[in-house]
């Protein structure tokens, strides 16, 4: 972490560190981090697979049973691609702090202070939540994806403890590329099973979710298990009834792989559940 007293002499100092980086073989779509021999992003997951659910919400037997009598059978390759929020408002935080009462305030503009402030103090900077004041301004937009607790949130704080005077951040547009939450890269393959005369008997829906390099608060939740849920309408709730609204079909299967692979993480952004749901 570099500290200076303008951006220009941040900056310079940080064009001043060398660092070496080893060049690694990597894959970055999901597809080809799943393939036989691709290079493994680490050690302990076998495959690069982190998730794999054949979804006991449906019923796979059921619906192979349907497809298996089906007279005709349509599939669909669906790409939902991967979205960055790109904000007009890029993230940021000023941090101060009090010596005489060892509290520290951090603004920032977040979409739940409380969801911030508590896992920041305990969890990270292992301080009591009520020696951190969190104050949120004007958020812009957000979407989402300034709803989470960011590293630059914990080391504001913690170098304006140590310098004990106030310290600020913010990103700029190629940073927020890189570093914010992003939403969605899925790749399903929907079938749909009818018979003669055209009425439908099973919704079978293979998913494959991307879920970049680390494991974001929500990732499980909010980017992958609910829509595809939503894709075979098993189990009420915001988004998950959008298909069985329109269409009744007597069973349904939606088995979701999810691997890990070197690019930005996936969390709730830009209407996380809603568009997995009826881009089918």
């Amino acid at each position: 972490m570099v500290v200076a007293e303008t951006l220009a002499g941040a900056r310079d100092a940080a064009e001043a560190i060398d660092v070496e980086y080893e060049p690694l073989p990597a894959v970055t779509e999901a597809s080809d981090a799943i393939a036989a021999g691709a290079p493994q992003l680490f050690d302990h997951i076998s495959g690069n697979i982190v998730f794999d659910w054949d979804n006991d919400m449906g019923d796979a037997k059921a619906t192979d049973a349907a497809f298996a009598k089906a007279a005709h059978v349509v599939a669909l390759e669906l790409i939902n691609n991967r979205v960055v929020v790109n904000s007009m408002e890029p993230r940021n935080a000023v941090a101060d702090y009090d010596p005489q009462s060892g509290r520290s305030t951090l603004y920032t503009a977040t979409q739940g202070p409380h969801f911030v402030r508590d896992p920041l103090a305990e969890l990270v900077l292992k301080m009591p939540k009520d020696m951190l004041r969190l104050i949120t301004p004007n958020v812009g937009g957000g979407f989402g994806m300034k709803a989470f607790v960011y590293p630059e949130h914990a080391l504001v704080v913690w170098a304006s403890r140590k310098l004990k005077r106030p310290v600020k951040w913010q990103e700029d547009r190629s940073e927020a590329f890189i570093s914010d939450n992003q939403g969605r890269d899925h790749a399903a393959r929907a079938e749909l099973a009818l018979d003669e005369n055209g009425r439908f008997l099973g919704l079978r829906v293979s998913i494959l979710a991307n879920l970049g390099a680390y494991l974001s608060p929500l990732a499980l939740s909010f980017r992958l298990a609910r829509p595809i849920l939503s894709l075979g309408s098993m189990r009420s709730g915001p988004s998950t009834s959008m298909l069985k609204a329109y269409v009744p079909i007597p069973c349904r299967s939606a088995p979701i792989v999810v691997p890990v692979a070197p690019r930005p993480h996936i969390c709730s952004s830009v209407w996380s559940m809603r568009p997995h749901a009826t881009s089918a």
